[in-house]
């Protein structure tokens, strides 16, 4: 694949226990972004070290079985070092956790079973300043959320509610969808429909009313 320009030069660290994913993530983020130094590590101390010499950028890290003291870890990570990125990577994504993390102030939660693509395209959002959670846990999380009038939508009403949420525009939402600008409005008014709601400004009120995040 080709490399994209996105990632400026800097450290991305990956704290996992499970050496194997790791290393493999390591090779796959390095080969898309070869400008990113990426760095592994297996235990918090040994991250704890490296931010505290390094300037990090962005810090992936998955909760596993030491989910209380990496929940510790990261709420000093983002208290200590403002700058750094923090992501959660993991197969947890019971959605209890995922709004646990969020709270937090973490920039993304990525499900370990997303692909090359889409990894790509949270770092590159969050790199620009926006939350991103990958879609399969988004979907379930608009749906909880919204309550049951949400079970309503399809996959790619959601998928659109979703990037209004995040302020984007039809046209940059029909670009990211690759979908027309008139798909897009047509979503749009299905949405709104479905929910009940009269006006675009009065959707993303209630998105955001109802603590949408993405």
């Amino acid at each position: 694949m080709n490399a994209s320009p996105g990632i400026p030069e800097g450290k991305l660290i990956v704290l996992d226990d499970h050496q194997l994913f790791a290393h493999g993530l390591r090779l796959l983020i390095s080969r898309r972004f070869p400008r990113c130094d990426v760095a592994v590590f297996t235990t918090i101390e040994a991250a704890k070290e490296e931010l505290s010499r390094s300037r990090v950028e962005f810090l992936l890290v998955d909760p596993g079985v030491h989910r209380q003291e990496m929940a510790a870890f990261v709420a000093d990570c983002l208290n200590d070092y403002p700058a750094c990125r923090v992501v959660v990577l993991t197969l947890l994504t019971d959605l209890n956790v995922v709004k646990k993390y969020l709270e937090m102030g973490v920039v993304g939660y990525l499900s370990k079973t997303i692909d090359e693509n889409e990894l790509s395209i949270a770092l590159l959002q969050m790199l620009q300043g926006n939350r991103y959670v990958s879609s399969d846990i988004n979907s379930r999380l608009i749906n909880t959320v919204i309550g049951r009038e949400a079970t309503l939508l399809s996959d790619r009403e959601i998928e659109v509610l979703s990037l209004m949420v995040a302020g984007k525009p039809a046209q940059k939402i029909a670009e990211m969808l690759f979908i027309s600008p008139h798909t897009v409005v047509a979503h749009r008014r299905k949405i709104m429909t479905k929910l009940q709601k009269k006006t675009t400004a009065e959707l993303i009120q209630y998105a955001v009313s109802n603590n949408l995040i993405n």
